[in-house]
């Protein structure tokens, strides 16, 4: 068995000051401490500042908000009502799509999902990546 030897060139120009690693450190940092002084404003005002009814009152409200984002977030996890990315079928509830493809839009900055409901789909979406969209009938 043979074993190659790779000799990479020498880096040329000055060394980074601050490491890259260091640097996310510190920007983790920034964000934790951010985290935590929301955490203890809150604290403050539900404990000090505000009645007791107040306080309930603020947390119902809290709640409903929370109990409407976790509705929005399982509905986007539901694939009733999804389309089929290769053919456009609406899929079904009751069965799952055979394949989904996570994909990311530069443009909003949001992740969203195709949906595939057979193998016959999946084929067609891999042999047009490959460009052999001639073979697909």
């Amino acid at each position: 068995m043979e074993t190659a030897t790779v000799n990479y060139p020498k880096r040329r120009g000055p060394k980074p000051k601050v490491h890259v690693q260091t640097k996310m450190t510190e920007l983790v940092q920034q964000r934790w401490d951010a985290v935590k002084a929301d955490e203890s404003s809150i604290r403050s005002r539900y404990r000090n500042e505000l009645s007791v009814a107040d306080a309930l009152a603020e947390l119902a409200a809290l709640r409903k908000l929370c109990e409407i984002a976790a509705t929005e977030v399982n509905q986007r996890l539901n694939h009733a009502g999804q389309k089929c990315k290769s053919c456009g079928a609406v899929m079904d509830s009751r069965k799952a799509p055979v394949m989904t493809e996570p994909m990311f839009d530069v443009a909003t900055g949001t992740y969203y999902n195709n949906f595939y409901c057979s193998i016959i789909c999946v084929q067609r979406r891999n042999l047009k990546k490959l460009g052999r969209e001639e073979l697909i009938k």
